[in-house]
């Protein structure tokens, strides 16, 4: 009985040296062929076929190894399934999301000369807006999620949150840095906490260029959270969480 072939994956983004960092650290960098070969003796009954099989290594694909790391932050509870806030206790986040891709031109990249462009994705929160009241505009409510891709700083453990200093602001002191961009100018004059803009506005003044809104499905580890990001709506001020992460992979769903 033949059974139905997996569907196929559409990767938008895949970090592969981060991703073989983990692979190996968990020793599943590599995969285990199967080769069927047929032994044939000879014998006074006749000829005699035995099947045997062996067992090639390689290195594994990029699609086995996301595979397989998924499964062991499952199997280990390092993995979170729901958009993350400040209480969280996991580094490792997997969820599926609407998210809208910015691309920041890069006219001189600064200390990552490799760059041509910085890609974040930006995904709002899941949880409508309620009408605001005074309780609404102080307590936070759901979370924005930023995933820079080809991030180029090493791993660091979650941080945050400190005091009026969104990870909107930690993304915009980076990709300034990078974009050869005056880093107190911008955090001057797009300082996340009191601008009241939404994060992909900000984004786009910056020189972001959005494409369409995908749905998408991704895994990827925290860097900084924060519960400081404010943003105007039904013209009052309403605060949320939000999160700056780096993708391990993002694929279309």
């Amino acid at each position: 009985m033949c059974h139905p072939a997996p569907p196929l994956v559409e990767y938008l983004f895949i970090d592969e040296p981060r991703l073989r960092s983990y692979a190996e650290q968990l020793e599943i960098s590599r995969s285990v062929d199967k080769i069927p070969s047929w032994n044939v003796k000879l014998s006074i009954k006749g000829p005699d076929v035995a099947a045997t099989q062996d067992n090639k290594l390689r290195p594994a694909t990029a699609h086995e190894m996301i595979t397989k790391l998924i499964r062991s932050l499952r199997k280990n509870d390092q993995l979170e399934i729901e958009r993350a806030h400040v209480e969280t206790k996991y580094q490792f986040a997997f969820e599926e999301t609407v998210a809208q891709k910015v691309l920041l031109p890069l006219k001189e990249a600064k200390r990552v000369k490799e760059l041509k462009d910085i890609a974040v994705w930006v995904s709002n929160p899941s949880t409508k807006p309620h009408l605001p009241t005074e309780e609404s505009t102080r307590v936070p409510k759901g979370t924005f999620l930023y995933l820079l891709e080809a991030y180029w700083e090493s791993d660091d453990l979650l941080h945050g949150p400190f005091s009026g200093f969104s990870a909107l602001n930690l993304i915009l002191s980076e990709v300034a840095d990078v974009m050869g961009l005056n880093r107190e100018t911008v955090l001057t004059k797009y300082e996340a906490r009191r601008s009241f803009k939404s994060p992909l506005a900000t984004l786009q003044e910056i020189g972001g260029i959005p494409q369409d809104q995908r749905r998408i499905q991704t895994l990827y580890r925290k860097r900084y959270i924060s519960d400081d990001q404010y943003v105007l709506i039904d013209g009052a001020s309403r605060r949320y969480y939000d999160l700056f992460a780096y993708p391990i992979y993002i694929a279309s769903v």
